[in-house]
């Protein structure tokens, strides 16, 4: 999406930039959040993290949210979504019965 690595760059250097890219956006997203008074821990990774569970709440697939996530693996995934809340996933089983 974004052209901040490249194909010829050793994984060291692509890992450094995507890091650098991540904490531009952060110090970004941060400075938006505390002029609209929100909380300014807000960061990429809650963006990320609010994406995986309103989809999951949505009815998406651990397949669907891995692959739009860009997981290595469906594992990874997984794992995020084993500490989900009880109360959440009584939510969710409740919305299934709901025609």
């Amino acid at each position: 999406m974004f052209d901040i690595v490249t194909q010829t760059e050793g994984s060291e250097t692509q890992y450094k930039k995507i890091k650098n890219f991540n904490r531009y956006i952060n110090d970004h997203i941060k400075r938006i959040a505390k002029a609209n008074e929100l909380p300014e821990d807000c960061s990429f990774y809650w963006a990320r993290h609010s994406f995986a569970t309103n989809s999951i709440r949505k009815g998406a697939s651990m397949e669907f949210i891995s692959e739009a996530l860009n997981h290595s693996d469906l594992n990874v995934t997984k794992n995020y979504f084993a500490g989900f809340e009880d109360k959440a996933k009584k939510e969710f089983a409740n919305s299934l019965l709901d025609f």
